[in-house]
């Protein structure tokens, strides 16, 4: 399940958003905030994967509320009425902007971009723990798996690897690559 917090003073619009994601069964709405100061607790506390955030708002708009957090570790949609602040969203790296009112079509492409970016973010990271894994792991103790000529696997020490080339294999269109060990 991903969860959402929907940031917009005015309620009736909050609203739409709500309506547009019934489209969307695995997006929980954990919040509902009417201003930017509401908006900065909730994102704090619940740590969303996904804000919905108007732009246009009393005391602290959708961009001062930005600047406070330190650190945006979730996608940004924006819903606002006003055109003129798309190039400012987008300079956030805002995942899509939406105007009011909104269109359930031009919606459904926010949301297919949000998956898109979902997928590519859960692959990163995957690979920042892979990296971190093997960070952790003494390089004298990693092994690489090789198969001999006759199918037979042996592990040696990715360190005593001193250097590989590639051969072709005669009489046949398969090629292999021929590895220097120090053992």
């Amino acid at each position: 399940m991903i969860s959402a917090i929907i940031i917009d003073d005015n309620k009736r619009h909050r609203e739409d958003v709500v309506t547009l994601l019934v489209d969307f069964p695995d997006i929980n709405v954990v919040a509902q905030c009417a201003n930017g100061f509401e908006g900065l607790e909730a994102i704090a506390f619940l740590k969303p994967q996904l804000v919905f955030l108007d732009v246009d708002m009393p005391n602290l708009n959708g961009f001062e509320m930005l600047e406070k957090i330190a650190n945006i570790d979730f996608d940004i949609i924006f819903t606002t009425a006003f055109g003129e602040y798309a190039i400012q969203a987008f300079e956030i790296a805002c995942l899509d902007y939406l105007t009011k009112p909104l269109n359930r079509d031009r919606f459904k492409i926010a949301m297919d971009r949000f998956n898109l970016s979902k997928g590519t973010r859960e692959k990163l990271m995957h690979y920042q723990i892979l990296i971190e894994n093997q960070k952790k792991i003494n390089s004298s103790s990693k092994k690489i798996a090789l198969r001999d000529g006759s199918g037979t696997i042996h592990l040696f020490p990715i360190n005593s690897i001193v250097y590989c080339s590639s051969a072709k294999v005669e009489d046949s269109n398969g090629a292999y690559t021929v590895f220097i060990l120090l053992i």
